[in-house]
């Protein structure tokens, strides 16, 4: 019968040297300490023969050996046990290689908005998914300090951001809360000549409390109460000329608004 088989290397390699088990590690970590004990035991007798010079430090003396030996069964059994590793400094924790980000824009009232769009400071093309959206974002393109901003925008203009640190979590999500913009309507009063019309009052259908007077220059800058591109109804009186309705365009150029008998 053949003998037990033998593992052959590769021609004129030479063997790498076998590791010793942890148990062998810490038994060696023990005989580098087993020297330092006469020195703590010399240590210990110095601190006695102070005590027979001055009776006042014979407590002390004592106290002092005791926690020599104390310090020295505790350093035995953490090398002995193999508690030493936990004093070796612990890897960094890894960090997804891609996050998967969901984002869910929500109204004024808390609900999501689904005709929404998203957008990220990094990463790729948000994608729509069931109540919100995802985004991944490749860690490389992540910022040293792991924080990015979240745009959100829906059909009526309302919009907003949220900022988050990216960090362990594979999969982090964030609200961005979306608020109606203020939009306003600008305009310039004018009598029947073209001329620039002061004195005149103007005020937005319904809120005539923001209500305006014009200056010299006719001109005038409301609330307009609506969405971007939407008819705003614009009332003017002046007290010799009379009132007038006329509509302009929320968030749009200057509406000129004639006036006259």
């Amino acid at each position: 019968m053949s003998g037990p088989e033998e593992k052959l290397g590769a021609p004129g390699a030479t063997p790498e040297p076998e590791k010793p088990p942890p148990e062998q590690e810490d038994y060696g970590k023990i005989k580098l300490i087993i020297p330092m004990i006469p020195g703590f035991l010399t240590w210990a007798r110095e601190l006695e023969g102070r005590a027979l010079l001055d009776p006042l430090w014979t407590r002390r003396s004592v106290g002092g050996r005791m926690a020599v030996v104390s310090l020295l069964g505790a350093i035995v059994g953490l090398v002995g046990f193999g508690g030493w590793r936990l004093l070796e400094p612990r890897p960094a924790p890894e960090l997804p290689a891609v996050y998967t980000l969901r984002v869910v824009p929500v109204g004024e009232d808390g609900s999501p908005v689904e005709d929404a769009t998203v957008r990220a400071s990094v990463g790729n093309e948000a994608q729509q998914v069931t109540g919100g959206w995802e985004v991944e974002i490749p860690r490389t393109k992540v910022p040293a300090d792991g924080r990015i901003t979240v745009w959100a925008k829906d059909s009526t203009a309302a919009q907003g951001r949220a900022s988050l640190k990216l960090g362990r979590d594979p999969s982090p999500s964030i609200e961005v809360p979306l608020r109606a913009r203020a939009t306003t309507v600008r305009g310039t009063i004018v009598d029947t000549a073209g001329r620039a019309l002061g004195g005149a009052q103007v005020s937005v259908l319904g809120f005539g409390d923001e209500m305006q007077v014009t200056n010299s220059s006719g001109t005038f800058v409301l609330q307009a109460h609506r969405s971007p591109g939407e008819r705003v109804r614009v009332h003017v009186e002046h007290s010799a000329l009379g009132a007038v309705d006329e509509y302009c365009f929320a968030g749009s150029s200057d509406c000129y608004i004639e006036l006259g008998p």
